[in-house]
Parts: structure tokens; C-alpha cells; sequence
């Protein structure tokens, strides 16, 4: 799908690309269609545990969960680097799978002018249809 950020028309296949050349992010599924908006694009990203740099010694399962989930938000937040120019992009790391050692998230992006409150809609959205 096809999406205007100021004077630039991008496939959100060419935004997926950059996030996998960018960065330690795998997409895992293109949600550009799920956000029912011809002006936005969602990504589902899964990052592998052994990437997020966390303390060693943690044995409690609960803290070790909140330690990588503030991990991959720290390097989601990062990806502002690799998005479209005339972009804005709201970045969420909603699950930890301990069978496969990763953290699942999702970027919605939105052309700069777009309002906060869209992409926090389009986000919730999308994590209840996960």
C-alpha cells in the first residue's frame, strides 16, 4: 500500500525493509491494512531476546518480562531514525514469548502532520484484533 509523507509517495513494503535493514526488528506481519486509514502503516515486530540488553542475575520472571519490554521500547523508540522523513510514528512492545525468547510489538506511522490521538486509536485498535 501506498502512503504520502510530505512530498514523498512510499510503499509500506519499502518502510518494512528499512526497518529490518535498520535495525534488530523483524517484521513479522505488514498491518497497514488493518488500520482502515489510507494515511497510515502499521508494522507487527518481533525482536529477539538476546538482543535487549539486560542485567544477568535476574531470576524472578515478572521483573525480567518489565526489564525487556523497557528494552524494546528503548530501541523502538530509536526507529525514528530509519522512518520516512515527513513522519511521526508511535512505537508499543505488547507481548513476551518465553517459548520463542522475543518480545512482540507494533509501530503505527503517520505522516507528521497527523494527530497523536489517531495513532494511539489506530494502536489500540490494533492490539485488540491481536
Amino acid at each position: 500500500m501506498y502512503l504520502i509523507f510530505g512530498d514523498e509517495v512510499i510503499d509500506s513494503s519499502q518502510i518494512a525493509e528499512n526497518i529490518e535493514s535498520g535495525s534488530d526488528f523483524n517484521v513479522v506481519t505488514d498491518l497497514t491494512k488493518s488500520t482502515k486509514r489510507e494515511d497510515m502503516a502499521a508494522f507487527l515486530l518481533w525482536i529477539d531476546e538476546a538482543v535487549l540488553e539486560t542485567p544477568d542475575g535476574i531470576e524472578e520472571s515478572d521483573e525480567k518480562v518489565d526489564l525487556l519490554m523497557k528494552a524494546c521500547d528503548e530501541i523502538g523508540s530509536g526507529l525514528a531514525e530509519i522512518m520516512p522523513k515527513y513522519s511521526k510514528h508511535n512505537f508499543f512492545s505488547f507481548r513476551y514469548d518465553e517459548a520463542k525468547a522475543g518480545v512482540e510489538a507494533i509501530v503505527v506511522i503517520a505522516e507528521r502532520d497527523a494527530k497523536n490521538q489517531k495513532l494511539e486509536d489506530v494502536l489500540k485498535r490494533l492490539l485488540r484484533q491481536l
